[in-house]
């Protein structure tokens, strides 16, 4: 049987709603998610992370989050000769990897003259009107004011499971909207699965397969090996700093 994507959402437990026809209704959610938005009014001055459709050029950017895409976007127009300031709430930038190798990223971040806001937490983000066009003005709650030409806000994914009405099937999603699941990626209902981006971390496309194909094998009660405690992936963070990408178990 060959699987069909469409769109619906859930009218019970064992009920969804289906917007097209379709001569079988699976068990196994593969949903992917959109970028976290906490500020700023949808105007092309300010854009979210991976999804945007906005263009970026810019000789001063301002960039809310640290984590691996922040840091990727950060070093990337450091290197076009964007004058990047980077904003992130912890003190050091990505926690998960090597201290070593972080310090060197910092080093070789400065020396593309970027500027690093460490331990700041932005309280509101607005945009005016420039001479030169549209501005964003960052407000930090330490009080501090960046003004930039564009600002890029990447801190995070939002399952997209607004619209699926789960509470009619007894789902519950987390403050993100993504869903909790149990090593068969079994959510609170146990015939109905979440894989992929909504199951959370590493939100993955090679995982994210590995994860379906489990769930699904799981679903129809085929045996299943079950996952390796550490999925390898790799995130290459810094094309300029080959010595701070990383290659890393989950």
């Amino acid at each position: 049987m060959q699987a069909k994507a469409g769109t619906g959402n859930f009218s019970g437990e064992g009920a969804v709603d289906l917007a097209e026809a379709c001569e079988h209704v699976g068990k196994v959610l593969g949903l992917d998610a959109d970028p976290a938005i906490a500020h700023g009014n949808g105007q092309s001055t300010i854009w979210f992370s991976i999804g945007s459709r906005n263009n970026f050029s810019a000789r001063f950017g301002e960039f809310d989050g640290a984590g691996v895409i922040g840091c990727e976007y950060a070093s990337i127009f450091a290197m076009l000769g964007v004058l990047v300031t980077l904003i992130n709430m912890r003190d050091r930038l990505l926690p998960f990897v090597d201290y070593e190798l972080v310090d060197n990223l910092v080093h070789h971040l400065r020396q593309d003259r970027l500027t690093l806001r460490l331990g700041e937490e932005v309280a509101s983000v607005e945009t005016y009107k420039h001479r030169s066009g549209d501005r964003v003005r960052i407000s930090l709650k330490s009080g501090k004011r960046i003004n930039a030409e564009k600002g890029l806000y990447a801190a995070g994914r939002m399952g997209n499971t607004e619209r699926l009405n789960l509470a009619a099937a007894g789902i519950a999603s987390n403050a993100r909207g993504m869903l909790d699941t149990n090593d068969d990626f079994q959510t609170d209902v146990p015939h109905i699965y979440a894989v992929g981006d909504v199951a959370g971390f590493p939100s993955l496309t090679s995982t994210g397969m590995e994860q379906g194909r489990h769930a699904a094998a799981h679903a129809f009660g085929e045996a299943v090996k079950g996952l390796p405690e550490q999925v390898p992936y790799g995130t290459i963070l810094f094309r300029k700093y080959p010595s701070s990408a990383k290659m890393k178990l989950s």
